[in-house]
C-alpha cells in the first residue's frame, strides 16, 4: 500500500459527507461499499464495544496492564483447536491488524464482548464499525494539531476503491467480489514503479460508480436505514468472503482457511507496522495537515 496514495486519498475523504471527493464533482460514498470491498458480515445486530467480559477473558488478552500485541494473539490462534477460543483469537487478531487497527498494533479488549458471542459473528454489522474506525481515524488525523499523527482505520478501504475507479491505460481491473480477493499487492497499481510512474494528483481522472465495476451492485448497497437502533443492509445482495470464518468449524481452521486468515501467522509486525502480502496495516506518521472536512 503506497504511503502518498493513502495521504493523498485522505486529504480527498471529505468527514462530513462520509465521500470521496475528486475533480469534476466525482464524489464516491465510501460507507455502502465497505461491503463490497472486504466482504465481510453486514448483518442486523450492532457491534457494542465495552461489553462486559470475564477476568479470565481479559486476562487472557492483556500484556502488562495493556492490549496484548496482535501478532503474538495470531502466532498463538494456530495452535488452537478448540472452536469457540479460536474465533475470538481470529477476531482479535483480525481487528486489531486489519479491521480497526490502532497505532500500537495491539487487540482493543473492548472489543472482546463482541468477539465472544461467535454464534452471532455473522450476523453483526462489521461493515459499519470498520467505516466507523476508519472515519473517526481519519477525522481525529485532520483536526490534530500535533507535529506528527498516525491516521488509524483501515486505510487500504480507499486505495482498492481508488484503484476500482482510476481511468488509466495501464490500469486494469479485473470484475468480481469481495473486491479485496481482486485487488491485490500483485497488480502493478501497487508497486512503487507504477506510482512514480503515475503519481496521484488532481489529473487523475476517475469514473462514477455507474461506470465502474461496482454498477451490477449500486442497487444493493446498504440503504442506511435504521431499525431500532441498528442499520440493516439487504442480507439478500450479502457478499460475506469472511462470514464463514467467523463460525469456524475445526475443519476450516486445518484445511480452508482464508487467506486473510492463512496469512495471519506469517504476518510481520514491529511497533508502527504488521503486513503481510494479502493482509497491510500501515500507520502513517506524517506531519498533520489542517483540513476543514
Amino acid at each position: 500500500m503506497d504511503k502518498d496514495l493513502t495521504l493523498w486519498l485522505v486529504d480527498k475523504f471529505n468527514c462530513d459527507t462520509e465521500e470521496l471527493e475528486f475533480d469534476e464533482g466525482i464524489s464516491i460514498p465510501v460507507r455502502p461499499l465497505v461491503k463490497f470491498v472486504l466482504g465481510i458480515p453486514s448483518g442486523p445486530i450492532k457491534v457494542i464495544e465495552g461489553l462486559h467480559v470475564d477476568d479470565a477473558l481479559y486476562e487472557q488478552y492483556t500484556w502488562d496492564t495493556r492490549g496484548k500485541k496482535a501478532k503474538e494473539v495470531a502466532e498463538e490462534m494456530c495452535s488452537i483447536t478448540e472452536e469457540e477460543p479460536f474465533c475470538i483469537a481470529f477476531m482479535m487478531a483480525i481487528l486489531a491488524i486489519y479491521l480497526a487497527p490502532n497505532t500500537s498494533v495491539s487487540v482493543s479488549r473492548s472489543f472482546l464482548g463482541a468477539a465472544r458471542q461467535v454464534g452471532n459473528l455473522k450476523q453483526m454489522d462489521w461493515c459499519n464499525l470498520v467505516a466507523d474506525c476508519l472515519f473517526k481515524g481519519i477525522k481525529d488525523y485532520k483536526q490534530s494539531d500535533r507535529l506528527c499523527v498516525h491516521v488509524k482505520g483501515c486505510v487500504h478501504i480507499l486505495s482498492v476503491i481508488f484503484i476500482d475507479l482510476a481511468k488509466h491505460p495501464t490500469l486494469i481491473v479485473p470484475d468480481g467480489f469481495p473486491r479485496l480477493s481482486v485487488v491485490t499487492t500483485e497488480m502493478g497499481c501497487f508497486t512503487s514503479k507504477w506510482v512514480v510512474a503515475h503519481p496521484f494528483g488532481s489529473f487523475v481522472p476517475v469514473r462514477c460508480l455507474e461506470e465502474s465495476v461496482y454498477a451490477p451492485v449500486l442497487n444493493n448497497m446498504p440503504n442506511g436505514n435504521t431499525v431500532e437502533g441498528v442499520k440493516c443492509s439487504d442480507s439478500d445482495s450479502n457478499t460475506d468472503a469472511l462470514a464463514d470464518q467467523f463460525a469456524i468449524t475445526d475443519t476450516d481452521q486445518n484445511n480452508n482457511k482464508h487467506p486473510i486468515l492463512a496469512e495471519l501467522g506469517n504476518a510481520r509486525t514491529t511497533h508502527n507496522t504488521s503486513s503481510s502480502p494479502i493482509v497491510e496495516h500501515v500507520v502513517l506518521d506524517t506531519p498533520a495537515r489542517a483540513s476543514g472536512t
